[in-house]
């Protein structure tokens, strides 16, 4: 729990947070009313959710950096998965929609929010859903959007990189468009932070303020230089997606991700469980 002096501390910022939130809310409910259900995907949709991405990462203390750049066009880009911050830096770079638990729908704030600016939702632990939410993804891409996952199906610390559920990835080739991974990692000075991580029995607000309390945070995207496509091979494929991320993360996560073995699959469970490759 944090003390009350400190959260005083962190009041101003939490309110800002909360406003822009809200705020955030009624735009999209606006455009929504203008451009229709589907306004998200369209090009003035795109840009506002973008532009409200910059300034919740601001409000939020974010610096982001990249290295590389996004193709344009659909893609289903896969990344590692540590914190809710993963969808704040990613969308504030690119245009792209995004795959959650069904669960995230109930999430202060972010819930309604993730809902109203096209977020997908994955009911976990049901082959139906799953087989509608690899039609979802597909048919977005399809239309030349681009879409995210998080194969990892869970969180982790930063230090690994957690084996890839292969499933959901084979809406790229349902879609005919190539998978582009992005590594993603949060230091404070030279070290690899810790507090960004939202894993174990980690609380969305108690999360939130340790953010806030930590001050400025440095966010790397790597955009890995190739593109992969799904010849038919989804296990060789989630295998090549993965090592990408960890060559990309080296030295230190690539090392201790190779100690921990390739295996190309996930069906274990991790820190924080989800449905495979839908956001935590």
């Amino acid at each position: 729990m944090m003390r009350p002096r400190r959260l005083l501390r962190v009041l101003p910022r939490l309110v800002a947070v909360a406003g822009l939130v809200l705020g955030g809310i009624v735009l999209a409910a606006s455009y929504r009313v203008v451009l229709g259900r589907g306004w998200f995907l369209r090009p003035a949709g795109e840009r506002l959710i973008q532009g409200w991405m910059r300034r919740l990462a601001l409000v939020l203390g974010m610096h982001i950096s990249v290295t590389g750049t996004m193709p344009p066009g659909a893609s289903l880009v896969i990344a590692n998965h540590i914190s809710w911050l993963d969808i704040i830096a990613l969308n504030a770079t690119a245009p792209m929609s995004f795959l959650a638990k069904d669960a995230v729908r109930a999430w202060p704030l972010l819930g309604p929010l993730a809902a109203i600016t096209g977020t997908m939702f994955l009911r976990r632990g049901s082959l139906s859903a799953m087989n509608r939410g690899m039609e979802e993804i597909a048919a977005r891409l399809r239309a030349g959007h681009r879409v995210t996952l998080f194969p990892e199906g869970t969180t982790s610390n930063g230090s690994t990189v957690l084996l890839f559920h292969r499933a959901l990835l084979r809406s790229a080739r349902m879609a005919g468009v190539p998978l582009q991974p992005v590594a993603i990692s949060y230091r404070r000075g030279r070290r690899r932070d810790t507090i960004v991580p939202f894993v174990g029995d980690d609380e969305f607000l108690s999360n939130l303020l340790r953010v806030l309390a930590a001050g400025p945070l440095h966010v790397q995207l790597v955009v890995c230089a190739s593109s992969l496509v799904d010849n038919g091979n989804s296990p060789g494929l989630a295998q090549a997606a993965r090592r990408s991320i960890i060559d990309a993360l080296a030295p230190e996560v690539g090392e201790r991700a190779g100690r921990e073995g390739d295996s190309p699959v996930a069906e274990v469970q991790g820190e924080k469980e989800v449905a495979g490759g839908a956001m935590r």
